[in-house]
């Protein structure tokens, strides 16, 4: 599958890892699926070796095709959380939430001025 070549991934743990409860993992692969084969037999990354070894589940959460070194130096500078679509997703209803507990409170002193 010549699809998952030259790419980057991003994969999430679904616990913190270590002192910097670090939560993910940004690397490169030349093949995708011979390097996650990799990761589960707990070669290569120390990151991932250190979640597998503590039975934290993990996951590709994104990829990002015909990319090269230069690319995952770039997205490495980002904030990977915000790369993370499973991350994303919990930030928006935690925003949500607190939007809708905000509004309500506001709402509750209107009637309570009346």
């Amino acid at each position: 599958m010549d699809s998952y070549r030259d790419v980057c991934y991003l994969i999430h743990f679904d616990e913190p890892i270590g002192k910097s409860h670090a939560q993910h993992y940004l690397g490169f692969a030349s093949d995708l699926h011979r390097r996650i084969a990799q990761h589960r037999a707990s070669e290569g990354s120390s990151l991932v070796r250190s979640a597998n070894a503590r039975g934290i589940s993990w996951r590709v959460v994104r990829v990002w095709r015909d990319a090269d070194l230069d690319a995952e130096r770039a997205l490495k500078s980002m904030i990977p959380k915000n790369l993370c679509p499973h991350c994303n997703v919990r930030l928006s209803r935690r925003k949500a939430r607190l939007k809708s507990m905000q509004s309500n409170q506001v709402q509750g002193r209107a009637s309570t001025s009346h």
